[in-house]
């Protein structure tokens, strides 16, 4: 996986972003913890912030930039943001009225 060209650098605990443990943060990548330390350790991952020795969180924004960024970087698909609006193909389909 080609790695997306954005170089990521410590932040300080900002309270107006929205902060996500690592749990959300596998989910939301679909990677394992292993590769998000990997990463971050190679400065190409967002970098979480430390509240404690043992707590890490991460910018839930930064995370979702990263992952659209790595999608455009490989060519996997067109990803245009990360929020859960779908497009009108994927809409929720209607139910299908049946005589008895």
């Amino acid at each position: 996986m080609a790695a997306p060209t954005q170089t990521w650098t410590p932040q300080q605990f900002d309270p107006s972003y929205e902060h996500i443990r690592l749990p959300e943060v596998k989910k939301i990548i679909f990677r394992s913890s292993a590769f998000v330390y990997g990463e971050m350790a190679k400065g190409t991952f967002p970098a979480g912030v430390k509240l404690s020795p043992a707590i890490t969180v991460w910018r839930k924004q930064e995370v979702e930039q990263w992952l659209i960024d790595s999608v455009k970087a490989n060519g996997s698909g067109v990803v245009e943001s990360a929020t859960n609006e779908c497009c009108q193909s994927h809409r929720p389909r209607q139910p299908r009225l049946t005589q008895l």
